[in-house]
């Protein structure tokens, strides 16, 4: 007797799974570790904005993985965990897809120098806006500097997340293409 799903998959494989999720779980633990450690009074300027840095190389490499609606859910997630007021995290992350559409859709290089110029444009427009709505929902002038310091940090900090994402891509490619190649092997 044969199974009616041999020969068919009735589900997409665990490892595009895997390769769909990974840049979203990547995302929720860099904002994850951005909301602990700034939480501390000294450390608050220095730590960078590594949600938004992980975002931003993501959409502008693998634009496919990364959806409008996983943004939407990581802007609800950094929100809820840093305290901030609903839909300011999505609305920091909207300059990211605005800025890596137009990208893709112009057909830029990807040159490492042309990327971290995208990522100071992107960043200067994400702190922006994150400091626009914060005063604007305080009703006052709040002081920048927290702000410009966290987005200046995640600035410097993008060569180090290139060099690491880049190299664990690689990395991950490479398993899932040994996955699939096994797979079809064994379907033979």
């Amino acid at each position: 007797m044969r199974l009616p799903f041999i020969g068919r998959r009735p589900w997409p494989p665990l490892w595009s799974l895997v390769e769909r999720g990974f840049p979203l779980l990547m995302s929720f633990l860099a904002i994850l570790i951005t909301s602990l450690f700034s939480t501390h009074g000294k450390a608050e300027g220095l730590v960078p904005m590594l949600g938004t840095l992980v975002i931003f190389y993501w959409c502008l490499y693998l634009p496919a993985l990364m959806p409008l609606f996983g943004l939407l859910a990581l802007g609800f997630a950094q929100d809820v965990i840093s305290g901030d007021p609903l839909g300011l995290g999505f609305l920091t992350y909207l300059p990211i897809v605005f800025v890596t559409k137009s990208r893709s859709a112009n057909r830029f290089g990807t040159s490492f120098w042309f990327s971290w110029l995208l990522c100071c444009l992107v960043m200067a427009m994400s702190a922006t806006v994150h400091y626009v709505i914060s005063a604007g929902l305080a009703w006052q002038i709040l002081d920048i500097k927290p702000v410009a310091s966290r987005y200046g940090a995640a600035i410097l900090a993008y060569p180090l997340f290139a060099i690491g994402f880049a190299w664990f891509e690689i990395r991950l490619a490479s398993a899932i293409k040994a996955v699939d190649s096994a797979d079809r092997n064994l379907r033979k």
